[in-house]
């Protein structure tokens, strides 16, 4: 919490999410598998600041699971498989990116676990040096596309790196209500930890910072609210001289309350700091069985404003989430979720 409304130590420089409790493995390694289901699939899709010069297009993929060990009632494993993807720029500047995460959670009482988790990633980045135009390609009279660029240190337009990451997270909960449970998550992730060198010329002087990420989020279900719950989270992240927080919540109206057909809509309001004021984001989710999908637009309010017309940009999410149905002998009667 004093990372996320500390508005003058946090900014970012990694690819980045409004709704960035749909894209948990950027958020944290040990966040996968902390769940109620048993396999979740995740996608997040942003489209930002299309009215300036250099646009960006960001898009995240991830699958997690977990697993239980016959006989290991106290704990369980997680695993998930991660895609980045980013671009922006007339050089269509990109980075892609690989990971595989694995973790353990271990229960300390019936209400509270805790979890250590570990990522690898094998990440490329590249840019299209035929996007770009120099001074040499025109004659004195126009442009000539055919002519030389005469810049021979722009022959490698592309490189890879391994990078490697790591966060504990803890997860509280309370007595289940007629809709669910009140519960929570509070961690910390370290990315880079390796600082891999980001460089087109292989001469090792450019590394990546290490980013830290801090966070907060949890459901408030109130027993005297039969059809609604609340959801509010806090998150920042610092990375260099670079930082970023954000925060807000989310109203959830159910419109069945029968457990196996959940039906819902929910409404939020988030605020981002870049170490000045940034952006409002209204943020508009809907709940269908195992669906979620969510909806969130940035509303410029620092002095981009002004080129980009307060349109920083939208942003689509989906999720799909599996549960086993357990065979009778191993029907857990206190399930940790």
């Amino acid at each position: 919490m004093i990372f996320a409304f500390s508005p003058g130590i946090l900014q970012s420089q990694d690819l980045h999410f409004s709704q960035f409790n749909h894209a948990m493995q950027n958020l944290n390694p040990a966040l996968v598998g902390v769940m109620k289901p048993d396999f979740r699939f995740s996608s997040v899709y942003r489209s930002q600041w299309q009215s300036v010069p250099v646009p960006y297009l960001t898009f995240m993929g991830s699958f997690e699971m977990k697993y239980y060990l016959p006989g290991h009632d106290e704990g369980f494993f997680g695993g998930g498989l991660l895609f980045n993807y980013d671009q922006a720029g007339d050089a269509r500047y990109r980075l892609s990116q690989l990971g595989l995460t694995l973790n353990y959670s271990r229960a300390l009482n019936d209400n509270n676990i805790v979890t250590a988790g570990f990522q690898y990633g094998r990440g490329q980045r590249a840019l299209d040096i035929s996007q770009l135009n120099f001074a040499n390609q025109y004659d004195g009279e126009k442009f000539d596309p055919s002519r030389s660029t005469r810049e021979n240190d722009l022959s490698g337009n592309e490189f890879s790196y391994s990078d490697f990451s790591a966060g504990i997270n803890f997860h509280i909960k309370s007595d289940r209500g007629r809709l669910g449970s009140s519960s929570a998550n509070v961690g910390l992730g370290v990315f880079h930890l390796n600082r891999p060198a980001l460089d087109f010329f292989n001469s090792q002087s450019s590394r990546l910072p290490f980013r830290f990420t801090l966070y907060s989020n949890g459901w408030l279900n109130f027993p005297n609210l039969d059809r609604m719950d609340f959801y509010v989270a806090a998150f920042g992240q610092l990375m260099g001289v670079y930082n970023e927080g954000i925060a807000g919540g989310d109203a959830r109206y159910f419109l069945s309350e029968d457990a196996d057909k959940k039906i819902a809509v929910s409404l939020g309001l988030y605020y981002r700091f870049m170490g000045f004021n940034d952006a409002l984001v209204p943020m508009l989710k809907f709940y269908y069985q195992d669906w979620t999908v969510g909806l969130s637009f940035d509303v410029n309010i620092s002095e981009l404003r002004v080129a980009t017309r307060g349109r920083g940009g939208p942003e689509i999410s989906a999720i799909y989430s599996i549960t086993k149905v357990k065979p009778l002998k191993e029907f857990r009667a206190c399930p940790l979720f």
